[in-house]
């Protein structure tokens, strides 16, 4: 878009999105954090033992959205729409006139 309007769009850009700050940046010699002869040794095998909190139960995770008047209907709403014949009160699946009228 600025180039259709001739504006110079480094104006917008930060110098730190650059690529001369970035080599900048990474250019210091890294030094390791320790040596491995500090670490002690062990014989001892070790397992990693997950935590049973953050175990997943089975089926769709319930709902933690805290609901409020926002989410209130109105008794006269019914959300429940035939998708064939537009009666109100059920839905497609269980269609009362479905079964009164054969295969639709």
């Amino acid at each position: 878009m600025c180039g259709v309007v001739s504006i110079n769009f480094y104006q917008y850009v930060d110098v730190v999105y650059t690529n001369d700050h970035i080599l900048r940046a990474y250019s210091p010699p890294w030094w390791p954090l320790g040596n491995e002869d500090a670490i002690p040794p062990s014989d001892a095998s070790w397992t990693l033992v997950p935590n049973p909190s953050f175990n997943r139960m089975k089926g769709r995770p319930r709902s933690i959205r805290l609901r409020n008047e926002m989410d209130w209907r109105e008794p006269s709403q019914t959300c429940q729409k035939c998708g064939r014949y537009g009666v109100q009160g059920h839905n497609r699946r269980n269609c009362p006139l479905q079964s009164n009228q054969g295969s639709c």
